[in-house]
């Protein structure tokens, strides 16, 4: 099959080893893929977008299809593609466009309910606009992926064909994360000693909840864990005070490309989901599973969509730190748990064919049945 694969993402981050990842896995499964997209063959970069005032930020999302339909229209007319893949972005709907101007089906993959989201976040001032593309988006586009059940409930009510919508979670490649001994240097670096380390990646923002994780942690005994952050964002300052307050050892080594992840990972004993939004499907929860890390993550629906406490996780019921100590206390205490969780985990990824490849052969599969 022939695959125009769209976004209109230009950062460096889990969104772009998502696109990369699910393009390769296409690719591996005999697929032609094309990509279309703002990075497509360059490198995507962790350089900070220039601030728009909300009123001319909503124009350039709204305006972006007219300026990226003929790029697209003049890739398809050339790789003339059997389908149309679009990762969705707020207001676009110009995969949609050119799917139906080519004569091919078209897959939306949904990660968030982004008018609802971008509402909540930063404010729309012209949401009315936003939500008509996207009932559009949603009722005309021939598959919907939508990353957790919860999501997928959420976009049935706005519109989404139940019938047309396929679960594709964030995933991973297995055989990069099967990390044996890997962290030994790591853990030699950061003086571990007796402490269980206590693993973290991803960017970080306030509602991710470390402040939760370091009160967590004073209270199930600080001087038994040591914090390991991988990431940068706004609240990262902030994290890091608090786990001095906290008295809590810490490491923050930054961003880490992604290929370091793995090892990274390795010098971890438990790496945790402080916090989620109802609906997101972390990259981070299905990386610590992968690497057989006893996972700590909060009771909610679309983690429980993977997880069973005590069977292939450790779960804390969400925002008490009250719970989360318990949880810390417990994983701390037992070595043997924390094995067991962590090859359940992975068991699981495997099971579940939790990676990039089980996507993509989802993906496909979808389109045997009436578009």
């Amino acid at each position: 099959m022939r695959i125009l694969y769209h976004h209109r993402t230009r950062a460096e981050d889990g969104s772009a080893v998502h696109i990369r990842s699910l393009q390769a896995a296409f690719r591996a499964l005999g697929n032609d893929v094309l990509e279309v997209g703002p990075t497509a063959g360059k490198e995507t970069t962790r350089g900070r977008s220039i601030p728009l005032p909300g009123l001319a930020r909503e124009i350039l999302e709204l305006v972006y299809d007219r300026a990226a339909l003929g790029r697209v229209m003049a890739a398809g007319a050339e790789f003339r593609p059997d389908l149309v893949y679009d990762r969705h972005a707020l207001g676009s709907t110009v995969a949609l466009t050119a799917g139906r101007r080519l004569g091919v089906p078209v897959i939306i993959e949904v990660n968030a309910p982004l008018v609802d989201e971008v509402s909540e976040t930063r404010g729309l001032l012209v949401k009315g606009t936003f939500r008509k593309r996207e009932r559009r988006l949603l009722q005309e586009a021939d598959r919907v992926c939508a990353v957790s059940g919860v999501l997928a409930d959420r976009l049935a009510d706005l519109g989404a064909d139940r019938s047309r919508i396929i679960l594709t979670p964030n995933g991973v490649d297995l055989d990069r994360y099967d990390v044996n001994d890997r962290g030994k240097a790591l853990r030699s670096e950061w003086q571990v000693g007796d402490k269980v380390v206590i693993g973290l990646t991803g960017f970080v923002r306030s509602w991710h909840r470390l402040d939760l994780l370091t009160e967590s942690c004073a209270a199930a005994g600080a001087d038994r864990f040591l914090l390991a952050i991988a990431g940068e964002g706004p609240a990262r300052a902030e994290a890091e005070r608090a786990a001095e307050r906290a008295g809590v050892s810490s490491s923050f080594p930054g961003v880490l490309e992604h290929a370091s992840v793995p090892g990274f990972l390795a010098a971890c004993d438990v790496c945790i989901v402080a916090a989620a939004t109802p609906y997101a499907s972390p990259l981070k929860l299905f990386e610590y599973m992968a690497a057989g890390r006893a996972v700590l993550a909060p009771d909610q629906p679309n983690m429980t969509e993977h997880l069973s406490h005590e069977a292939n996780a450790w779960l804390f019921k969400k925002g008490d730190a009250g719970s989360l100590a318990a949880g810390l206390d417990a994983l701390a205490a037992d070595a043997d748990l924390r094995s067991r969780l962590g090859a359940a985990g992975r068991a699981t990824v495997v099971e579940r064919d939790l990676t990039w490849e089980g996507n993509a052969k989802r993906v496909l599969a979808s389109l045997e049945g009436p578009t």
